[in-house]
């Protein structure tokens, strides 16, 4: 089998880099020398002599891992603390209100979607008590003055006033 020029030029160029490096390279010099223990016959001695060894080497990692990639320690668990009730906040703001055949139709905005609320009526993509409003949020209840809505990762119950929209305005 004829191997391309391409690649004999490429190994020879490989291993004279090599060579090079072995004889021009940085010499490192071993940080501790290990001197073999001389053989004694006292057991006494023997187990000073043992200790001493044991206590002159050193483990040495062959395979250091760089600090940027060691994992972060993780902190102690903590004792579970009792979540605390925040009172998040509700994007919807109440717009206005008209009625329609004795109903009153609610409508809700958080700036970039309107959402109608009504208690009962037949009307199409319109939210009612206990249908969604958001993803965290459903509809509690209608009442005349205010809104009920409901957060439900906590199920924390939240009261929007209506303000002005209390009463079917005069004609």
């Amino acid at each position: 089998m004829k191997i391309p020029r391409y690649l004999v030029i490429a190994l020879a160029a490989t291993g004279l880099v090599v060579m090079a490096s072995q004889f021009w390279g940085q010499s490192e010099e071993p940080s501790s020398v290990v001197r073999p223990v001389k053989s004694v016959r006292n057991p006494a001695t023997a187990a000073a002599v043992t200790r001493q060894a044991d206590e002159r080497q050193e483990i040495v990692d062959l395979f250091p891992v760089p600090e940027v990639l060691q994992p972060v320690a993780a902190p102690e668990p903590q004792s579970p603390a009792v979540a605390e009730k925040i009172d998040p906040p509700f994007a919807f703001q109440v717009v206005g209100a008209w009625w329609k055949d004795g109903q009153r139709i609610v409508i809700i905005s958080d700036g970039a979607h309107s959402r109608l609320l009504c208690q009962q009526c037949q009307a199409a993509g319109v939210v009612r008590p206990g249908e969604a409003l958001a993803l965290e949020w459903r509809l509690d209840s209608i009442a005349d003055d205010h809104l009920m809505v409901e957060w439900l990762p906590q199920n924390l119950l939240k009261r929007i006033e209506l303000g002005d929209l209390k009463s079917k305005p005069a004609r």
